[in-house]
């Protein structure tokens, strides 16, 4: 039935937590050679990726991890590592639980075919372990099948080439776009994507509504510091759940465990809103519980659905009742003589049983082609 399925799916939407478990991963370049500090040693890059991991593990209660992709066999390493991340939650799925993986990306990225590449500087070599680089291409599909929310956050030049055209379960945050550069930091300095990104998810980790990854690129497209390029934010055909940012909260005596205990909230007031289809037809499910979670008002605490329309006894009643005006249209109600003359005892200041007034003022205006309204009485009293 419509109505449960569409209720079913709106569940989990407004609880306290809209996740169990949700892990990050934050991917650099071992080789990396962007915002090297100058004369220490250390990359401003590498700095900026740690901060972003500890804002998700400290702020948000995330399990939250760095690695360093090597110069050897680099797509390979990052493959083990999202196997074993995946093996991980989709264990997790089978026993009901809601979980959300993050993968950050911080350094050079590419386009060649069409398809994106990471790489450790600037010019690349697949075969290099001097210009390392991985396609980012062969292995984003892993991702898309994966039965739970996936959010690719990407500070990368042609960031946005990580949007496919494959059926997925994934939101895309790029800090450009698919043609576009991002502002490249030089020595001793980084780009503003990731600085700022860091600074509104701190600001946002104590709103009690949560930050939906909308919310999020629109924080960072009206963000001074981002005036030179254009975060853009994606959401892939199939997945109809927004992904929600909210801080997990903590069992009991667990400080630093990353499992959220999800609780329901009462709503105070309820709004009613109606929906009409067209022809009678019930619209698509997946699209209107998308619908429905991606555009409410932040005040909303829950959503249900209740389907009101005609029934098949409905429509019975409404093929009698025209049936009947059909066979009776020509029929009218006729008064006997004596009923009119008593009726008229009633009404003998009136003197008629049916009297029509008309405004005739301007009668006699060649121009004229109507009067200007009627007063109708039937025994007495005004029908129109």
């Amino acid at each position: 039935m419509f109505k449960n399925a569409a209720n079913a799916a709106l569940k989990s939407q407004f609880v306290s937590t809209p996740y169990d478990e949700v892990q990050a991963l934050g991917l650099n370049w071992g080789a990396n050679d962007l915002g090297l500090k100058r004369p220490e040693r250390g990359s401003l890059i590498l700095d900026e990726t740690k901060e972003l991991m500890r804002v998700f593990r400290d702020s948000y209660h995330f399990q939250a991890r760095h690695r360093l992709i090597p110069s050897k066999n680099p797509e390979k390493n990052v493959q083990k590592w999202l196997s074993d991340i995946i093996y991980d939650l989709s264990e997790k799925e089978l026993r009901q639980k809601k979980n959300l993986l993050i993968i950050y990306y911080n350094g050079y990225g590419a386009v060649k075919d069409g398809k994106l590449i990471w790489s450790a500087r600037k010019e690349w070599n697949f075969n290099s372990t001097e210009y390392p680089a991985l396609s980012w291409y062969n292995l984003q599909p892993m991702l898309e099948r994966a039965g739970f929310d996936v959010l690719l956050i990407l500070d990368c030049c042609h960031a946005a080439g990580a949007v496919t055209k494959g059926s997925s379960t994934m939101e895309v945050l790029a800090g450009c776009g698919r043609e576009n550069m991002i502002i490249t930091p030089g020595a001793g300095s980084v780009g503003p994507f990731t600085r700022t990104l860091i600074k509104h998810l701190k600001k946002q980790a104590t709103q009690p509504d949560g930050l939906l990854i909308t919310e999020l690129q629109t924080l960072l497209s009206y963000d001074e510091a981002l005036k030179d390029q254009s975060p853009i934010h994606v959401i892939f055909m199939g997945h109809y759940s927004p992904i929600k940012l909210k801080p997990l909260v903590q069992a009991p005596g667990q400080a630093g465990v990353d499992i959220g205990i999800p609780q329901s909230i009462d709503p105070p007031l309820k709004v009613i809103v109606a929906i009409s289809c067209r022809e009678g037809a019930l619209p698509d499910r997946k699209e209107f519980v998308w619908w429905l979670k991606s555009q409410y008002a932040k005040e909303t605490t829950q959503i249900e659905v209740e389907e009101v329309g005609a029934t098949p006894m409905d429509g019975h009643a409404v093929n009698h009742t025209n049936r009947f005006i059909a066979e009776t249209i020509t029929f009218a109600i006729e008064y006997s003589q004596d009923y009119i003359r008593e009726v008229e005892l009633d009404v003998q200041d009136e003197g008629e049983v049916f009297l029509v007034a008309s405004d005739a003022a301007f009668a006699d205006s060649p121009d004229r082609e109507r009067t200007q309204g009627y007063m109708m009485k039937l025994f007495g009293g005004a029908i129109g």
